[in-house]
């Protein structure tokens, strides 16, 4: 996808878009890559109406709950990677709660590195697991 805000395009360039990053992911991945039917809108940019187009094509929509980007990072521009990092990890572990799912920016190192920061408290405090397990025990309890 090209990182567009999906609420501003219509539903036949959606589709573009995404056939268009299916084509590549196959392209890069081999031919027996299979496309996984979940999708994370752009800038956490919906509305009804690609909700709805999105659940016709067959996708999952997940949304996250936590923006390291907006929440720690705007915020502290001018601190080195490493700080960063354990603010960004602060951060997550003082807003999760059950079910939330963090944005992450990996082309930010301080994103990266606080992984770890964060993950061993999270594997103390929940159950992690990957989101089309988590998507796959929604599905069941409807």
């Amino acid at each position: 996808m090209k990182h567009q805000r999906l609420t501003q395009m219509t539903n036949s360039q959606i589709k573009k878009d995404i056939d268009s990053w299916n084509k590549l992911a196959k392209k890069v991945f081999g031919k027996n890559f299979i496309s996984p039917k979940i999708i994370r809108p752009p800038y956490g940019s919906w509305n009804p109406r690609v909700l709805k187009y999105l659940n016709s094509l067959g996708y999952y929509v997940i949304r996250w709950k936590l923006d390291t980007m907006t929440g720690v990072a705007e915020k502290n521009k001018n601190d080195k990677n490493k700080v960063l990092a354990k603010k960004v990890a602060k951060y997550i572990t003082s807003k999760s709660k059950p079910g939330f799912i963090s944005l992450q920016h990996f082309q930010n190192k301080y994103d990266a590195l606080s992984i770890p920061l964060y993950i061993s408290y999270m594997k103390t405090h929940f159950q992690l697991v990957k989101v089309s397990i988590a998507v796959a025990a929604e599905s069941k309890s409807k």
